[in-house]
């Protein structure tokens, strides 16, 4: 696997598309540890960033989570794979 993988090649093997997908970039991956590290970026427009307290913006967890997830999709991916 050839790194950073970028967005282009992970729309190959996750589902996700906008705005669920949370994993922009891939940089880190190493099955022996277990471990991936993937990037997003956000921009202050997201559609989550106004946030629900009083119209001061937040960002969600969720969508830490939902990064999570999608790194964690990638790395299932790169086991198989």
């Amino acid at each position: 696997m050839e790194l950073p993988m970028e967005v282009e090649k992970i729309l190959t093997l996750l589902p996700h598309r906008y705005p669920f997908m949370l994993v922009d970039r891939i940089v880190e991956y190493s099955a022996e540890e277990n471990r991936i590290v993937g990037l997003k970026n956000l921009t202050f427009n997201e559609p989550f960033f106004p946030g629900s307290f009083s119209g001061e913006s937040s960002d969600a967890g969720g969508v830490a989570a939902g990064g999570n997830g999608a790194g964690g999709g990638s790395d299932a991916e790169f086991a198989e794979g």
